[in-house]
């Protein structure tokens, strides 16, 4: 028994040693293999190689790149209906411009943030600083003279641009402005001065009172006025220079009205006009206005701070004074093209003409980014000027002058007109600087030159390689 009891250990022994060792074999060639494997360029290696970069390249896709462009709006105070119409216009360009971003295929989103200014430049300064705290450094805006004077130097110290559509004041157009971070998208107001001087002249006009907003805006614009009426061999009388935090214009219209009495007397009322430069409280200024005869039986001139102002034809009295005299406003004219009107149709109505501008202002900004791939500010400017030069948008051609403020020719007029429906601005004609003419009526819209970039362009990418 103990020597058959042995030979079953011995065999059982055996057999177990040889079942291990046989594992240690297998073991032994996966681990080879698989050691191999993490060298050896097998297709099995490929794989995981591709799968990896696959990976890696959706990850990327699905990061976009993401533009800022800022916005200071007057969504309240003084300017408020322009400010109103100005963000409906740039929230569309937005949109716009994203969808045409898929189209072209470029991994790239734009963003327009805004800030309401209130049409205060010290909000306006607080507004810019949000926007650098948030990483914009391309600005629509400000709209008035005032605020523009208030942060341009904070926005030259922090690299940030600023392109305004409405500016105007021939006291910023400055040799120190000659760096290429300032645009405004209007010519100053030595132009629109010489305008509404000679088109009062042309009209008959001798003598007219001047009621106005004092600031940067309103004395320089008086300032030429002044000068070329006077020139002409008019007589100019500055009646009443107002705050613009003022809220009752009482006493300065009626004292507007002594004056205007008086120069009926020497002139005669067919000679004799108002000219006033506001903004929104031009309506107040118009209601006030219809307690004094003598006031609505002479004509009133005003300027691009009242021309297609919301709140004049919202108020019916002061909407009536504007139909009774005729009330005459230049306004750097947006030209009459084809995206001019695709513009008027989205909305179902004519804008202000700065927010045609303004539209203008987001596609010149968005191309300059297009071309360059970022926001970089150095990059933008020397590249601004050049893709504004050969794009034709809602306003027409934009050229510069050494300033920064754009070059233009001609100035579009606009009334008060009585509709069925209520009161509603109009255009009244076109004056044409270098001509000294007006030309009652609107032309007709025409199309971008051959190689022109416009509004919306799916042919962007190729006219942008064009230009160096």
């Amino acid at each position: 028994m103990k020597g058959k009891y042995k030979r079953a250990i011995s065999t059982s022994t055996a057999i177990i040693i040889a079942v291990v060792v046989i594992i240690l074999i297998v073991v032994g060639v996966v681990a080879y293999f698989q050691q191999m494997g993490s060298h050896a360029p097998t297709s099995s290696s490929s794989i995981t190689t591709q799968s990896s970069l696959s990976s890696t390249s959706q990850s990327q896709t699905s990061t976009q790149q993401v533009i800022k462009i800022g916005a200071l709006l007057p969504l309240t105070g003084q300017l408020s209906s322009v400010g109103a119409e100005a963000q409906q216009v740039l929230m569309y360009a937005q949109d716009q411009a994203n969808s045409l971003l898929k189209q072209l295929g470029v991994n790239m989103q734009v963003q327009v943030v805004i800030e309401d200014t209130a049409t205060n430049p010290q909000t306006a300064l607080s507004d810019l600083q949000t926007l650098y705290s948030q990483g914009v450094k391309l600005v629509i805006g400000p709209f008035s003279s005032g605020e523009l004077r208030q942060i341009m130097s904070y926005a030259e110290s922090n690299g940030i641009m600023l392109f305004s559509p409405s500016s105007t004041s021939p006291a910023l157009a400055t040799p120190d402005r000659i760096n290429g971070t300032i645009f405004r998208d209007v010519p100053n107001d030595t132009y629109q001065g010489a305008v509404i001087a000679n088109i009062m002249y042309q009209q008959g006009i001798r003598a007219i009172a001047v009621i106005w907003r004092g600031d940067t805006y309103g004395d320089g614009l008086v300032s030429v006025v002044n000068k070329t009426f006077t020139a002409l061999g008019g007589k100019v009388m500055l009646v009443a220079r107002y705050d613009p935090s003022t809220t009752d214009f009482s006493s300065y219209v009626s004292t507007l009205a002594n004056t205007i009495s008086q120069l009926i007397n020497q002139y005669g009322k067919d000679h004799v006009a108002v000219y006033d430069v506001s903004f929104e409280e031009g309506a107040s200024i118009l209601q006030l206005a219809s307690q004094y005869p003598q006031l609505t039986e002479v004509k009133w001139y005003g300027s691009d701070g009242t021309a297609g102002v919301g709140s004049i034809v919202q108020n019916p009295v002061a909407a009536q004074v504007a139909v009774e005299t005729l009330f005459l406003n230049p306004i750097a004219a947006p030209a009459h093209t084809v995206f001019y009107d695709q513009l008027t149709q989205h909305f179902n109505k004519t804008l202000q003409a700065y927010s045609y501008i303004t539209y203008d202002i987001f596609w010149i900004y968005f191309y300059s980014v297009l071309k360059v791939g970022s926001d970089n500010v150095t990059a933008i400017k020397s590249i601004l000027p050049k893709v504004a030069a050969k794009f034709y948008g809602a306003s027409g051609y934009h050229l510069f002058d050494k300033y920064g403020d754009r070059v233009s020719g001609v100035y579009q007029l606009q009334i008060v007109n009585k509709t069925a429906s209520g009161y509603e601005w109009t255009i009244y004609g076109i004056y044409d600087v270098t001509t000294h003419t007006l030309t009652i009526g609107f032309p007709p819209a025409t199309q971008p030159p051959q190689g022109y970039l416009y509004p919306d362009d799916p042919q962007a990418q190729s006219k942008l390689s064009s230009i160096s």
